[in-house]
């Protein structure tokens, strides 16, 4: 019996790392699509093709027939996840300071629309 249950815990163990790969794959799709400033649309397309060419990861995205993981949603949960960490770091960046320069800037884009920027700098 002890040796059947180390089996299902090796088991247990293998799908949950196989999933976490997976995860993470679908993380750095979602992190490239943004990256390239791409339309989140085309983060299924990505998955799929990522799924064409045997990334050996993908596959584990997929858990069940209606939890998949490749859907614009899911994409955008993920970079939402990612920018939050992001802006966490910088804030704790910024706490820890004890001086700080802020940038201010403004640019005209493609629609002529002015747009200001304000970036903080941690002096330290």
């Amino acid at each position: 019996a002890e040796s059947m249950q180390g089996q299902l815990q090796k088991v247990v163990e293998k799908v949950l790392s196989d999933q976490e790969k997976a995860v993470i794959v679908a993380l750095q799709s979602a992190y490239w699509i943004v990256q390239e400033d791409l339309a989140i649309s085309k983060f299924g397309n990505l998955i799929d093709f990522l799924s064409e060419v045997e990334c050996p990861e993908i596959e584990h995205l997929k858990v069940g027939k209606t939890v998949t993981y490749d859907s614009d949603r899911s994409s955008s949960e993920m970079i939402s996840s990612i920018a939050t960490i992001i802006s966490r770091k910088i804030d704790d960046k910024l706490i820890d300071s004890r001086f700080i320069s802020i940038l201010l800037d403004e640019s005209t884009d493609i629609a002529t629309d002015n747009k200001r920027v304000m970036g903080p700098i941690a002096l330290t």
